[in-house]
């Protein structure tokens, strides 16, 4: 072997030796950037499949939310004895454009089941399909407080079964509602990539796509529920999943945070990494062609190869070694030009992924930089002023919130307010933002009725999210001449309204401001709000908040609540606390109950006080 190459000329041996060198290097090359490139589109495929659960989860949670609260409004005076709704609820109940049915169910003690007790339809609704699911949506109700079933033979009816514990009976009731098509069915129905699923933590499949993107047996689809409940990490989490015919798939879950529901998103591997594969082909096609292109040059100039070459390997093994910044000039437009342009077009791409990352950091830091602008929508300093107070408290659950409070002086009225808009993020901030907006425009016009303001505020919301993200909202103005207090409530929480007495007063002496309520903001283009109004006294207090307070969780997954957010407030108030004294307090409280646990919603509250000497 050494004699032959003895033999062979210096063309042939430098021939020899760029083909060698040119195919290793670049072969070195084509399996790092292939090989980070999958990577890459892994990750990639991961977090959109994590970002739709858990986007799919929110949408879902966000209209059970609502849909709990409607219900619970509908039971209301709901008579135990009688075991017959609200002569209210059943005059309004044509009204709820979701609803079809209302079903409530009551434990039998003789036959330890449930049963049927009282149920309401609209004029000419036929609920036949709740029978076959019945058993089922009372069992998870009364272990998860919630469950959810879909008509098997009509898509666009569904029904939501919810726990409804009752004051002085032993057992819960059973409230099931029977619904029209909610707006998230559409995004499991009709896949395109990505398929969605929405189970049960019992492993029962709920929600499954019409025409699935890939084709997944019921077995396979269980073995995959298995493995990703088993591996959860957090609230939304993601892995790759090995089923029994060896195919792998790219899986994520997000929990929906009722009933023990889950979303998923899977897509298989090899069809996520099918551009992957493509460019492997193309890069294998392309690096025979260099090869090629360098084996004619290397016969027609050895000392042009041999400089070409050169460059190619320094930039190669800058490669290897990570580091993607390096810049390759091709020389003349012959083969060995062409040469290193295809290996600048390949290097471009690499340096593009890099880019891509980058950007996503540029994103986040972006998302802070609108957390600090959302943050001056809300009032700087407590409000003193002829007799009244007002200081409030405000903590985000992310970057961005859609919570918003608000006060402001119109000629000799004062003008409070309060919002929680539907999510959380960017499209929650703007919607606190064109509120914003619109309260500049009412301070300038002290005079407009309420129901017109509440109108204005409407507009303005629907206009911002057409729809898509809603507010529920308090409106009230103060009147320093008359001492009145009108207010307006589109859905939001009624404020607690605590009256100054001799004695000290416990929770039956709180007044609830909840006469009148309408629609959420942004929810309908036309809405005539109503109004009501109070007289405040000297010593009264009133708190308004949002839901996220009540809703607030610590560790161990337990609720604050109503009752121990009253507890805070009347023992403040019985103590005679400042304003600021009594925030702090219930600050103190809520770290006390949390012991650190992340958030679930934004907290927000605030308190309007008269003082005694008015």
């Amino acid at each position: 072997m050494n004699a032959f190459l003895k033999r062979l000329s210096l063309k042939f041996k430098l021939m020899i030796l760029l083909i060698f060198l040119t195919s290793l290097m670049l072969s070195v090359y084509g399996f790092l950037a292939l090989h980070d490139f999958e990577k890459d589109k892994i990750s990639y495929v991961t977090e959109t499949n994590a970002s739709q659960a858990s986007s799919l989860a929110l949408q879902i949670k966000t209209e059970l939310k609502h849909l709990i609260e409607r219900i619970q409004f509908l039971m209301r005076g709901y008579s135990i004895q009688k075991g017959k709704l609200h002569p209210y609820t059943r005059r309004i109940f044509p009204n709820e454009t979701q609803f079809k049915a209302l079903f409530v169910f009551h434990k039998d003690p003789q036959k330890n089941e449930y049963i049927l007790k009282e149920k309401i339809l609209k004029k000419n609704s036929q609920i036949s399909s709740l029978k076959p699911l019945q058993k089922d949506l009372i069992r998870e109700a009364l272990e998860s407080d919630l469950s959810i079933g879909l008509d098997p033979q009509n898509a666009n009816l569904w029904f939501v079964g919810l726990k409804f514990k009752i004051k002085g009976l032993k057992n819960p009731l059973v409230v099931i509602a029977a619904l029209k098509s909610p707006q998230f069915l559409s995004h499991i129905y009709h896949s395109k990539v990505q398929d969605s699923y929405l189970f049960h933590q019992s492993g029962r499949l709920i929600i499954a796509p019409l025409q699935p993107a890939s084709f997944l047996s019921r077995k396979n689809l269980e073995n995959i529920s298995k493995k990703l409940q088993s591996s959860q990490t957090g609230p939304t989490w993601g892995r790759e999943i090995t089923i029994s015919s060896g195919d792998t798939w790219l899986a994520a879950a997000s929990q929906v945070g009722y009933g023990d529901l889950f979303v998923y998103s899977l897509i298989p591997k090899s069809k996520a990494l099918q551009g992957v594969y493509i460019l492997m082909i193309k890069s294998l096609l392309f690096i025979f062609m260099l090869i090629c292109i360098t084996i004619f040059i290397s016969v027609l100039s050895s000392t042009q190869l041999t400089s070409s070459l050169k460059q190619l390997l320094q930039a190669t093994q800058k490669i290897s070694k990570g580091d993607f910044d390096i810049e390759v000039t091709p020389k003349g437009e012959d083969e060995v030009g062409k040469l290193a342009q295809g290996f600048k077009i390949m290097t471009n791409e690499i340096k593009r992924l890099l880019a891509e990352t980058a950007e996503k950091a540029r994103m986040e830091s972006e998302l802070k930089t609108a957390q600090l602008v959302q943050s001056n929508l809300f009032p700087q300093s407590p409000f003193r002023k002829n007799h009244i107070e007002i200081q409030g408290y405000y903590q985000p659950a992310s970057e961005c919130s859609g919570d918003w409070w608000y006060y402001s002086l119109a000629g000799s009225k004062l003008i409070f307010c309060i919002g929680d808009a539907t999510g959380h993020g960017v499209p929650a901030a703007l919607v606190t933002s064109a509120a914003h907006s619109a309260i500049t425009l009412v301070e300038s016009l002290p005079e407009m009725p309420l129901s017109q303001i509440m109108d204005l505020f409407n507009k303005a919301i629907r206009n911002t999210s057409k729809g898509q993200v809603m507010m529920t909202f308090f409106l009230g103005t103060y009147d320093f001449n008359t001492n009145i207090l009108r207010y307006s409530n589109a859905s939001h929480d009624p404020p607690f309204l605590l009256r100054r007495k001799k004695e000290q007063i416990t929770k039956k002496d709180i007044h609830l401001l909840m006469d009148v309520n309408g629609p959420r903001l942004g929810e309908k283009e036309h809405v005539q709000y109503k109004e009501a109004q109070v007289t405040l006294m000297p010593g009264d207090r009133l708190v308004l908040y949002t839901d996220g307070l009540l809703e607030m969780h610590n560790k161990k997954g337990k609720m604050f609540g109503e009752r121990k957010f009253l507890k805070s407030l009347l023992e403040g108030f019985n103590e005679n606390l400042s304003v600021e004294e009594t925030i702090q307090k219930i600050n103190k409280d809520l770290s006390k109950f949390r012991e650190g646990a992340e958030l679930n919603d934004d907290i927000t509250f605030f308190i309007v006080e008269k003082g005694l000497a008015a």
